[in-house]
């Protein structure tokens, strides 16, 4: 596990040193700092790869996926049930420090680049969910230390291009390690995140289809980055671990329940601590966690820690992850192995059935 806290050093060390002395969408923030190197275009070969068949620890991938988005981290990623379809957007190779500002759709068997006539700039680390307000996939945000500037911007994906939008409320330039979700429960859009420079707990945000709005709650969810959530269909919006400073720990690893316009803390521990991933399946009414190499499920009261068969590899960080509706499965796509800095970038697309994971490309 140390190399996992090492690149999640690398990736929110400013943020971090500064935590320590620092239907709905809920969006959780990070701030970056550095010098951005150019953004590569939008329409760069270098943003696809030839699919081909790659060894794999744990499986091979499965056959008829003609290009699938060059190797990246920190991709954004949500299902679209307007056009039956996961979105993603942008992503950094984190080696190279190339960021790319290109749209992809998975449709349960392949990667298919999209042709926009607008995009926004290239970014990692964005937050996107599906505003059933408004009928769009929302995008805010991104950046990452000495790999692209931060952003706190907000833009809309109508099934053709993309449209910035320019609400007149918005969080913070100290905003960070954000996530986003669809809350069922409004519905619309929330937005969540941390502060720098202090060690106030998170903040909670909502779209109200024209800008944000900040939501208060008598109960707050601790300072924290890189923690995951979902919506869980039913029982409001889950939010799980994170860490607070380097080292094992610095990891979190409560629960806490967003519901009737409060932070509930659901338990203290139970499930893998540190920086995480998480989307909600559907069709089995659970929540799917994977944190280094662990997956977890949760059903509203208790979590379970899962022993599949094979799995994407261990130590993986800062990938896309999302649940497909039309295939009823957890997708994970990309992302990076360990916490050295150099480490390899991947392209492969995971699924998950309810009982073992699958390696599709």
């Amino acid at each position: 596990m140390k190399g996992v806290t090492a690149v999640i050093v690398n990736h929110v060390t400013h943020g971090l040193l500064r935590l320590a002395v620092g239907p709905a969408l809920f969006l959780f923030g990070l701030q970056s700092c550095g010098a951005p190197p150019p953004a590569a275009s939008a329409n760069s070969d270098a943003s696809m790869v030839a699919s081909s068949a790659r060894s794999s620890p744990s499986a091979a991938p499965s056959q008829g996926i003609a290009v699938i988005p060059a190797p990246r981290a920190g991709a954004a990623m949500a299902w679209d049930p307007k056009h039956g379809y996961l979105l993603m957007f942008g992503g950094a190779d984190l080696t190279t420090q190339q960021v790319f500002a290109d749209t992809w759709k998975w449709d349960g068997k392949d990667w298919t680049r999209l042709s926009p006539p607008v995009s926004p700039p290239g970014r990692s680390f964005g937050a996107m969910a599906f505003d059933p307000v408004g009928g769009t996939v929302l995008l805010y945000g991104g950046g990452v230390v000495m790999v692209d500037p931060p952003r706190h911007d907000s833009w809309a994906w109508d099934g053709t291009t993309w449209a910035e939008l320019h609400p007149a409320e918005a969080p913070p330039p100290t905003f960070y390690s954000y996530r986003m979700v669809t809350d069922s429960a409004l519905p619309g859009v929330l937005l969540v995140g941390a502060a720098t420079n202090n060690l106030s707990p998170l903040s909670t945000w909502a779209w109200t289809g024209t800008t944000w709005r900040r939501v208060g709650s008598s109960t707050s969810v601790p300072a924290r980055a890189q923690f995951c959530m979902a919506s869980e269909s039913g029982s409001g919006v889950v939010l799980h671990g994170g860490f607070i400073s380097e080292g094992e720990p610095g990891k979190v690893s409560d629960t806490w329940v967003w519901a009737g316009g409060n932070w509930l803390k659901r338990s203290s521990a139970g499930a893998g601590g540190g920086p995480c991933l998480m989307a909600y399946d559907q069709a089995r009414r659970r929540i799917v966690m994977f944190v280094a190499d662990q997956t977890w499920t949760y059903d509203s009261f208790s979590w379970t820690k899962r022993q599949p068969a094979h799995q994407p590899s261990k130590y993986l960080s800062f990938s896309a992850f999302a649940y497909d509706e039309a295939n009823h499965s957890v997708v994970l796509f990309g992302g990076k192995t360990d916490a050295v800095l150099g480490s390899p970038m991947l392209s492969e697309t995971w699924t998950w059935d309810g009982a073992d994971w699958s390696r599709r490309a």
